[in-house]
């Protein structure tokens, strides 16, 4: 099976937390004779290629600019007024046409979305042909959030954490429910 990785940042060795399992699961699965590829953006502090052991796991490598660090005023504000990180990064429409050109161009058959916030990148998206999804849910963001507003009440935080939780559930039970695969818990709760 042909299967892409789409990522927030390339999962380099050096790297933790959700970050790292996504570059294991990337080497495992290349282990046990699946095609894999792996789109996603890249930062200044990430190496510019991944280790040899990752590469060696990739079929194919595709990498954009990360829009969340774009230095104009328009996009530093337009970052502030789209909502909560992580989804306060703008859907970048290039890594929209590139992943449809990617699906297209090497014929995936299934499109690992790592991480709820790259789940926008299959709303919507006029470039992606009919494929399989899977999202991967590393930590969900509304729960996360449920679990503060248990602990804080209605104290101003919680107050806050209640807008911020309902900023959060627009944002990523979208994506949940147009995947073909997504946590249970999460889908049910959308």
């Amino acid at each position: 099976m042909k299967i892409l990785v789409l990522t927030p940042r390339l999962p380099h060795r050096n790297i933790v937390s959700g970050h790292a399992i996504v570059r294991q699961r990337a080497i495992r699965l290349a282990e046990r004779g699946h095609g894999v590829g792996l789109i996603c953006f890249s930062r200044p502090t990430d190496p510019p290629e991944p280790d040899e052991v990752l590469r060696g796991a990739l079929g194919e490598l595709e990498m954009r600019p990360d829009p969340a660090l774009r230095t104009d005023w328009a996009s530093r504000a337009g970052l502030f007024l789209r909502g909560v990180p992580p989804y306060n990064r703008p859907v970048d429409d290039g890594m929209k046409r590139l992943l449809g050109e990617m699906v297209q161009r090497s014929d995936y058959d299934v499109v690992l979305v790592e991480f709820s916030e790259m789940g926008r990148y299959l709303l919507r998206n006029p470039y992606l042909p009919a494929v399989r999804t899977v999202v991967s849910v590393h930590q969900c963001g509304t729960v996360a959030s449920q679990k503060r507003i248990d602990v804080l009440g209605l104290r101003p935080r919680g107050v806050w954490e209640r807008v911020r939780r309902s900023w959060l559930r627009r944002a990523e039970f979208p994506a949940y429910r147009v995947a073909d695969r997504a946590p249970p818990e999460r889908r049910a709760r959308a």
